[in-house]
């Protein structure tokens, strides 16, 4: 999908103004500008109603109509509309948005910031501040909470006392929020330029014991010193994302996650033992992101970082097939960068990461990697019933394969029986 262009945008206020409408560029896209930052996308508000908009632009979405909101798609690029709310002027509009850093609107004509709620002041001292009342504010859609975490981390400002007080006492609310939103606000605080200012927020804010508390879980879980001289299995998960530059939401949740097993299996003898904590925190992951509406195919991912981070510490002890498989993943880059942080929240020791880093390149350069010998379907035309055997099996087959002791289907056929026909 095309990104949205400020040109596009001020094309639509000066359509909305030709039928008789006030219309401003809004929010976001405004104090970005203010900011010196390319907006993300661009919003208008307008004293048009729902039909109105609709009737003046040939491709619309109604994704909010009920509330005053359509999409209009120029280019293929979509841009939020919506008729002033409050009183139907611009300043009832202003004095129902959340945060005032986001309730100034911008004249594409003249270039006027038109500033009823004191943003142009906030940007100034850096300060994330509710319009009026933060408490109503919370009240009409408390998912604003999290937007006022991911605005303070993303833009590094600080949020004025009383919002953020009125944050933590109604954090408890965003129980009522749907979870493909909760969602979405943290996978942009995890992804966003400061994650680890996040984290921090929604721990003082009392949320991440109400939306991640496996997370919170790890805090004063020790490790051992001379493996973790940097602390106890929290501190080591803060400072592993506070390393991750642009990540993608499977890599930031990734490294958010990697060490959720470790409560679960914490074991003390001559030291601190974890022993299979990868494939606990995996299930852990799995259960947050089925929580969380990830889609299938994110959940997977995610739980595979988690259930192969301690694998990548382990390569110079592989055999040549599974590295090689490892190296084979769609993931593999993600679980590199992940193994990078992981080391360096550790001890430091970058050797396996260099390792593994020239193996893949070489990798890589050798060509993409071959198709599967077999496939699930293979193993059901064999007789074997679906199920975790399956891995286990088409795993080994391409680890065969790559020694050189399997050339081709037929012959991967009859090792499978050799070995696993039992199972059948």
């Amino acid at each position: 999908m095309p990104a949205p262009s400020r040109l596009a945008a001020d094309a639509i206020v000066r359509v909305l103004r030709q039928a008789g409408y006030e219309a401003y560029l809004v929010g976001g896209c405004v104090r970005d500008l203010a900011l010196n930052v390319s907006p993300q996308d661009f919003d208008v508000a307008t004293s048009a109603p729902v039909d109105a908009i609709r009737s003046l632009f040939p491709q619309t979405v109604p994704v909010g109509a009920a509330f005053g909101t359509v999409l209009v798609i120029d280019g293929g690029a979509p841009y939020q509309v919506s008729t002033f709310r409050g009183d139907g002027t611009a300043i009832g509009d202003a004095l129902r948005r959340d945060f005032t850093i986001n309730a100034m609107f911008l004249d594409p004509e003249t270039g006027e910031v038109i500033d009823f709620a004191g943003g142009r002041e906030d940007l100034a001292g850096r300060i994330v501040r509710s319009v009026g009342s933060a408490e109503d504010r919370f009240a009409e859609d408390p998912v604003r909470i999290l937007r006022m975490v991911r605005l303070a981390a993303a833009l590094r400002f600080s949020i004025a006392e009383a919002t953020e007080k009125a944050g933590a006492d109604m954090a408890s609310s965003l129980s009522s929020v749907s979870p493909e939103r909760v969602r979405d606000e943290l996978v942009s605080i995890f992804t966003g330029p400061d994650p680890v200012r996040g984290l921090d927020l929604l721990d003082r804010l009392g949320i991440l014991s109400l939306l991640l508390p496996e997370v919170e879980e790890m805090k004063g879980v020790a490790q051992p010193p001379a493996y973790h001289p940097e602390g106890d299995v929290y501190a080591h998960t803060r400072l592993a994302l506070s390393l991750l530059k642009d990540p993608s939401p499977v890599l930031a949740f990734g490294v958010l996650f990697h060490d959720l097993g470790k409560p679960a299996a914490m074991t003390v003898t001559d030291r601190i033992h974890f022993y299979g904590h990868e494939e606990k925190g995996a299930e852990i992951s799995r259960a947050i992101c089925s929580r969380l509406k990830f889609s299938s195919a994110e959940t997977e991912n995610v739980c595979l970082l988690v259930r192969h981070h301690g694998d990548l510490c382990r390569a110079g002890e592989m055999r040549p097939g599974k590295l090689a498989r490892m190296l084979d993943r769609p993931t593999f880059e993600e679980e590199l960068e992940l193994h990078r942080v992981d080391a360096l929240a550790g001890p430091g020791d970058l050797s396996t990461w260099e390792f593994l880093k020239a193996a893949h390149e070489a990798r890589r350069a050798a060509g993409p990697p071959k198709a599967p010998l077999l496939t699930g379907r293979h193993l059901i035309e064999m007789g074997f019933a679906p199920g975790q055997i399956f891995r286990e099996i088409l795993e080994s087959v391409e680890e065969e394969r790559e020694e050189g002791r399997i050339a081709d289907a037929e012959e991967a056929r009859a090792w499978v029986l050799r070995q696993f026909g039992s199972a059948r």
